[in-house]
């Protein structure tokens, strides 16, 4: 009878106190990794979701509004459900050192494309009249969450994308999600 204490599986090439060659008769089975718990698994997913948003946001390409204003949209879940409504964080971000008029983001137009369908699925609008713009401080960002109807089927790929401003004068990046059943 051997003993194994429980421990997540770390394949002995990778793990820097085991050698190759050895073995003491009791192998770790890939059934020994612990489930991370609800705050772990929330915590990892914020960390990744703010990641993906910097990541986003330095390779966002410049836009109409003198190139300081970006709109940078990530989605809350990589997957969704078939013909259901995804979440998704809207941030428009100045880097400029100077204030910037900006859109107001209550009122935004988005849109999606199914890939392998080679036209555009859907629109709506996100909002309501057209506010007037506002200053946004130097260095600085504005959060929104937003929700959109998708309509595509399980398996499909979907790539969305927002407008904000007047005459839809700034784009945001492409965020792609996946519809799983």
């Amino acid at each position: 009878m051997c003993k194994v204490k429980i421990r997540p599986y770390i394949p002995s090439a990778l793990h820097p106190l085991r050698s190759r060659g050895r073995s003491s008769g009791c192998t770790p089975s890939r059934t020994q990794v612990p489930l991370l718990d609800d705050r772990r698994l929330q915590k990892r997913q914020s960390r990744m979701r703010n990641i993906l948003f910097f990541m986003i946001m330095a390779s966002t390409a410049t836009s109409s509004w003198a190139g300081s204003l970006k709109l940078v949209l990530v989605p809350t879940s990589t997957t969704i459900k078939p013909n259901a409504t995804a979440t998704f964080d809207v941030y428009l971000y100045n880097s400029s050192r100077n204030p910037q008029k900006a859109p107001d983001l209550q009122v935004m137009s988005g849109g999606y494309l199914v890939l392998g369908t080679g036209k555009a699925e859907g629109w709506s609008d996100i909002g309501g009249t057209i506010p007037a713009e506002h200053i946004l401080n130097a260095n600085s960002a504005e959060h929104r969450q937003i929700k959109m109807q998708i309509s595509a089927a399980a398996g499909k790929v979907v790539q969305v994308y927002v407008e904000a401003g007047e005459k839809r004068s700034l784009r945001s990046n492409w965020a792609v999600v996946l519809v799983q059943n």
